[in-house]
């Protein structure tokens, strides 16, 4: 993934050591319960992403000041990783930290409920120049 130094943030999967999903073995290395990946790899993974062209290039949407684009979408050892850039001009800051993704069902019958399954993100990483409000 290629990151510009422009006020834009990139976000892709990181080791948040969240209880929920890590535990520590006595080498002092995470590993994620139910996923290949331990932490050191993971990490390996997002350097060799964040200097990766971006791919998709339709993937966007804008409103009220913030534009948030799908650059890419990576798959390794049955972990996703998706990179995100994020684009803030309006003067509230946006913290990647509440980032939620879901997976819809794209084929819905007729009477039913969409349901969307949420996705827990294993960590968040975030490159480039931080958001800076001026007060006047």
């Amino acid at each position: 993934m290629r990151v510009n130094d422009q006020q834009q943030q990139q976000f892709i999967p990181r080791n948040s050591m969240n209880a929920e999903y890590s535990k520590v073995g006595k080498s002092g290395s995470v590993q994620f319960s139910g996923v290949a990946l331990n932490n050191a790899e993971m990490g390996m993974c997002m350097e060799t992403i964040k200097d990766e062209p971006a791919f998709i290039k339709s993937v966007h949407k804008s409103k009220f000041g913030v534009a948030l684009k799908l650059e890419g979408i990576y798959f390794n050892k049955e972990v996703l990783f998706f990179k995100f850039r994020l684009h803030n001009k309006a003067g509230i800051p946006y913290k990647f930290e509440s980032l939620r993704l879901f997976i819809r069902d794209n084929r819905q019958s007729k009477r039913t409920a969409i349901q969307d399954q949420e996705m827990e993100s294993l960590a968040i990483k975030s490159w480039g120049l931080p958001e800076q409000i001026t007060t006047a």
